[in-house]
C-alpha cells in the first residue's frame, strides 16, 4: 500500500495582497455596471425621463408635506400666542 502525500497549493497571498484582488475585482465590476447603466439611458431615454419626472414627483410631494406641517405649527402657535395675549 502506498502513501500519497497530498500537498496543498501553495498560496501564500498576504491580506493587503487580497485586498487588492479583490478591490480590483469589485471596481472592475463596478465599471462594467456603469457602462451598462450609460448604455441603457442612451439606448433608452424614455425611461431616464420617466425616472426623473418621478424623482420630482415626489421631491414636489414631501416639499408639499413639509409645508403643511409648518402651517399648522404655525398656526398653533398663533392661536396660543393669541390666547396668551388674552389672558
Amino acid at each position: 500500500m502506498t502513501t500519497e502525500t497530498i500537498q496543498p497549493r501553495k498560496i501564500d497571498l498576504s491580506l493587503i495582497e487580497q485586498l487588492k484582488l479583490k478591490t480590483a475585482a469589485a471596481g472592475r465590476y463596478t465599471i462594467n455596471l456603469v457602462k451598462q447603466t450609460a448604455q441603457y439611458a442612451i439606448d433608452h431615454p424614455e425611461d431616464v425621463m420617466l425616472l426623473i419626472a418621478t424623482i420630482a414627483l415626489v421631491d414636489m410631494e414631501s416639499s408639499l408635506e413639509g409645508i403643511e406641517d409648518a402651517a399648522e405649527i404655525s398656526a398653533t402657535v398663533d392661536i396660543l400666542t393669541y390666547t396668551d395675549s388674552l389672558s
